[in-house]
């Protein structure tokens, strides 16, 4: 049996649903059109040789996402209920807060003064601190850190102790609470601090080369919690996601207002389908799509079982497709955009839209691109794409990418930070927050 084919019935049965059965209070969460629900989308397009013009291959084309996620909310909507977790009460909101002023250093007696403080004031610093592993025989590791606008970002040192590019961690106090807890000396002197988000278990614990300069940081730190969001509003959603401290934060709105061509998302799903992907492919992420403007409105193109369509962002939050994931990565490209590349990858989408999905051995063991400039594609042939291999042809075809490697060997793994091929042309990852 070939790859492709236990991997398309394994995905059917996990997201087969039976519409009878629909819980009527599904209706709060998932607003569907009847008319979507019985559309019966591509596959009578390609079975049917049936003719469309271009703008019903749109029109289609979009419903297969559309289609594609509201199968997956059906699927997880009565887990989702069992999972309800319980609001927090108001006495426990007090009661967190009250614990997070008296873990303020009794050294420091300005918090009144610095409320009305405007952020424009400087309490950045930056330099090397030592930060605890987490993993008990690692211990304490060398960290280059910096701490400005309210966020404490630590970064990596390379073999060549050459300090790396992109963050290995950013603590966000304006998007997430946290709480600040100091170790002292005999003379006063904080030796160690610990910040911990409010709402899990993780810790972030540091110190510098002594205590005097560990505790101008941790007097810095204590100035920056006090002026952020974090401090004035108990945030704690972001710590539901998966390793929420690895990246620095886009709201949903900053996508809607900055994404442009080319711009990449990568999407770490919950169901067992996709957990499988992530292992099989060896990355933290199981789908990969790429983003493109249109009339003015960011829209995702992307390749699912269904094939080739896409979506309206907004539709997102919208419709609550953010659940469906565990962590949703927007990384935006670095290099600026010709009218040249606009006009390659418009005509991309407008020829991949309503091709069918496939992902199967004959393409995991091409290395080499088969359509080349001596090799063109035939006319008449319909290509199947799968989701990284769709990302990766585009970008080639926008000439962002440049290489004779095959579209088919790259998969969603291939556009995490870390890979040299897209680091160079892409920024460092962002992690959406759908809530803010």
């Amino acid at each position: 049996m070939q790859f492709h084919s236990y991997l398309s019935n394994t995905i059917s049965i996990f997201l087969s649903v039976n519409n009878n059965q629909v819980n009527q209070n599904e209706d709060e969460l998932i607003s569907s059109n009847d008319e979507y629900v019985q559309l019966k989308l591509y596959n009578k397009i390609y079975n049917q040789n049936m003719l469309y013009t271009n703008q019903d291959i749109k029109y289609l084309s979009s419903q297969i996402s559309i289609d594609f996620r509201e199968q997956q909310l059906r699927n997880i909507y009565k887990e989702k209920q069992k999972e309800k977790e319980p609001e927090i009460e108001q006495n426990q909101v007090k009661s967190i807060l009250r614990n997070t002023i008296q873990i303020i250093p009794q050294s420091v007696l300005f918090d009144k003064k610095l409320k009305n403080i405007s952020r424009d004031v400087d309490f950045s610093i930056e330099g090397f601190l030592y930060k605890k592993s987490p993993h008990f025989l690692q211990g304490f590791q060398l960290r280059f850190c910096i701490l400005q606008d309210c966020k404490l970002s630590y970064f990596r040192l390379n073999d060549q102790q050459i300090i790396e590019q992109n963050p290995y961690g950013v603590l966000n106090f304006d998007v997430q609470t946290y709480d600040l807890e100091e170790k002292k000396n005999n003379y006063g002197e904080v030796s160690e601090f610990t910040l911990s988000p409010v709402g899990c278990s993780k810790l972030f614990i540091f110190k510098a080369d002594s205590d005097y300069y560990t505790n101008q940081w941790a007097l810095k730190v204590h100035q920056q919690l006090i002026l952020s969001k974090g401090k004035k509003k108990l945030l704690t959603h972001l710590t539901k996601g998966y390793r929420f401290w690895r990246n620095d934060t886009f709201s949903f709105q900053q996508v809607f207002d900055q994404a442009d061509d080319g711009d990449i998302l990568l999407f770490r799903g919950k169901d067992i389908v996709c957990k499988g992907i992530q292992l099989f492919t060896k990355g933290q992420f199981d789908h990969v799509a790429i983003l493109f403007r249109n009339g003015g409105v960011p829209k995702v193109l992307e390749a699912v079982q269904d094939g080739v369509g896409f979506f309206e962002w907004q539709a997102m939050k919208s419709k609550n497709w953010y659940k469906l994931y565990e962590k949703v990565i927007i990384r935006k490209l670095k290099i600026q955009r010709t009218p040249s590349m606009r006009q390659k990858l418009l005509s991309f989408i407008q020829i991949s839209l309503g091709a069918e999905y496939s992902f199967n051995l004959n393409k995991m063991f091409m290395e080499v691109s088969a359509i080349r400039p001596n090799n063109p594609q035939n006319e008449g042939e319909k290509r199947t794409y799968f989701c990284s291999e769709l990302v990766a042809k585009a970008l080639k075809e926008m000439e962002v990418i440049k290489t004779e490697k095959s579209s088919t060997q790259f998969y969603p793994s291939s556009f995490e930070q870390g890979n040299r091929i897209f680091d160079e042309v892409f920024t460092q990852e962002y992690n959406v927050d759908f809530v803010q």
